[in-house]
């Protein structure tokens, strides 16, 4: 599913790719890897404030990961 996510982003389809997220959550949350698309996600649908509350809630369960401080940091 997540193959499917980053194409939809990749061809300007983020509200397909939330509600496929949204989706993903439902059997996985707390799932980096969908977190990290989310905040693509959002910051391509001009949601900044979603996307930063979102990505301090993700460093703050990852604090490790890499790809979070970097879409962190495109905010």
């Amino acid at each position: 599913r997540f193959a499917l996510v980053a194409h939809l982003l990749t061809h300007g389809r983020q509200g397909e790719a939330l509600q496929l997220l949204d989706q993903i959550d439902s059997y996985a949350p707390q799932n980096a890897r969908a977190m990290i698309y989310r905040l693509q996600a959002l910051r391509l649908s001009n949601r900044f404030d979603e996307a930063l509350n979102l990505a301090r809630q993700g460093l703050q369960t990852f604090p490790e990961n890499q790809e979070l401080r970097l879409e962190q940091g495109l905010l």
